[in-house]
């Protein structure tokens, strides 16, 4: 339509940017460790500048409290990603026992890592299906890619039906029409029906 024409490109922008500022808050996630006997977690969290990646293994989070950049040991240049794989759209992943379907993994280059990380990619599992939907879409937007998740197009969506009823309302204020603040009364009944005849309406049909 015109007005996903016209506003669709501005509106995407404001749910890739609402997904990065997701990142930038940051979150706990499980991860796969080299001895899978025990259990690790990785808080990961975006610079304010959008340029790196923070993160680091088994940082207590207490509450609400996330760990600040500062206190995570670990960075990865934004710019070094090379791609972000989805678990459960991978069978070599799977094979590997990577087969959690809100798992997925950041593959990069390694000029910020060490010789140790070389050649591993960031391992992700999130809590919850919606955690893996900002993530993975605020990782795409890093990407120069639209978030078209599930959720980001139901937002999308929301945002245009917004729009669309802004644009009628501002239609009425251009042609100086106001709206009412409470609905009008409803009028009294006729004292009787003559007119019916009398503009020679057809009957109305029986009522069995």
């Amino acid at each position: 339509s015109g007005i996903n024409a016209e506003y669709g490109p501005q509106l995407q922008g404001l749910v890739n940017k609402q997904r990065l500022t997701i990142l930038e808050a940051g979150e706990s996630f499980s991860t796969v460790s080299s001895n899978r006997r025990r259990p690790r977690t990785l808080f990961c969290r975006l610079s304010s500048n959008h340029k790196t990646l923070h993160y680091g293994y088994d940082i207590p989070v207490e509450g609400n409290t996330c760990p600040t950049i500062d206190e995570l040991p670990d960075k990865l240049n934004v710019a070094d990603i090379e791609d972000v794989v989805l678990w459960k759209d991978q069978k070599r992943q799977r094979e590997r026992g990577l087969d959690s379907p809100l798992g997925f993994s950041i593959e990069y280059s390694h000029s910020t890592t060490g010789p140790e990380n070389a050649t591993k990619p960031l391992y992700f599992i999130c809590q919850t299906n919606e955690v893996f939907q900002y993530w993975t879409d605020g990782l795409n937007v890093l990407q120069k890619k639209d978030a078209s998740n599930a959720i980001a197009k139901e937002h999308l969506s929301m945002l245009l039906e917004m729009e669309i009823k802004i644009r009628q309302l501002d239609i009425l204020d251009i042609e100086g029409l106001q709206m009412p603040e409470q609905a009008p009364p409803v009028p009294p009944m006729p004292d009787n029906f003559n007119f019916h005849n009398h503009y020679n309406f057809p009957p109305s049909p029986a009522v069995k």
